[in-house]
């Protein structure tokens, strides 16, 4: 059997299911293997599988009927998440982008629009860390890089001008088309976050205790409760809410101008730096 070697989320994997993802060199921090056993047991609709987080391994053992498209889901979406935070990691519902060595990450509920904010950052000049998912190196509180591309609706590639740029469809959500974007490789601290809701664009800093349940209502709890995980993402969470400028803001449909009065509110001192970089025509789309 072909073990495919892949890199995510600065982890070297060694799988027996190929996921698609930038190949990897060294040592092998997590194994993937097809079939049964030891350790936590997932019963899944598509399938079961085992998590050794001890050995550092996942079995899984999927349903004959998937294709290898949907066991590729089942890996990166359900079995990863439930890994992870057992290996020291937290999982948040957000995006993030870099710039300048400034890290911006942008968490809300699926259909907000934090993949198309993230992408409009893109347009000016940042560059994509990770979307949809952010996975926090929680002794570090760092960022990992995520796959390389980003996902959007039909209409938000229209209004960024990306029309052009090659993409596929995303075959679970009709509408929606993954688009190839390059990462930055490195994990990194975030210099700020924002949380997004409907409204009218107004942006404002959190308490630390209004910050934390907002983290909390978008992180990701275990299926399969673990003690240690669960201390481990509250405790996280609390460092975050408490070491960094936390942010809520409604967004208009206006995706240019939201990112305006983010980069005008959060850290001024710091992102006035950045906007300068950031060429005029850029600045002015």
């Amino acid at each position: 059997m072909t073990i495919h070697h892949h890199s995510l989320y600065s982890l070297n994997l060694a799988s027996d299911f190929d996921l698609g993802l930038p190949p990897a060199r060294g040592k092998t921090d997590l194994r993937i293997c097809r079939g049964a056993g030891h350790g936590v047991i997932l019963r899944l609709a598509t399938g079961q599988a085992w998590l050794d987080p001890e050995a550092g391994m996942i079995h899984f053992q999927p349903d004959p009927q998937l294709d290898a498209e949907d066991v590729r889901q089942i890996i990166l979406n359900v079995l990863l998440l439930e890994m992870l935070p057992r290996l020291g990691y937290v999982c948040l519902h957000g995006s993030a982008a870099t710039y300048g060595g400034y890290t911006l990450a942008v968490l809300a509920p699926q259909g907000t629009g934090k993949s198309t904010y993230v992408a409009a950052l893109a347009s000016r000049g940042w560059q994509l860390l990770s979307d949809d998912l952010l996975i926090i190196k929680a002794e570090r509180l760092t960022l990992q890089p995520g796959i390389p591309q980003i996902r959007l609706w039909q209409d938000s590639i229209e209004t960024l001008g990306w029309h052009r740029r090659p993409r596929h469809p995303d075959r679970y959500r009709p509408g929606k088309f993954a688009l190839p974007l390059q990462t930055d490789p490195h994990p990194r601290r975030p210099g700020a976050m924002i949380v997004l809701e409907r409204g009218n664009g107004e942006i404002r800093r959190l308490s630390p205790a209004e910050a934390f349940f907002s983290l909390l209502n978008n992180s990701f709890p275990l299926q399969i409760p673990s003690r240690q995980a669960e201390a481990l993402r509250f405790q996280t969470l609390s460092r975050l809410s408490c070491d960094l400028p936390v942010y809520r803001q409604s967004l208009t449909p206006r995706i240019q101008e939201n990112i305006r009065r983010a980069l005008d509110a959060i850290a001024p001192a710091s992102m006035a730096t950045i906007q300068k970089e950031i060429p005029r025509q850029a600045r002015d789309s």
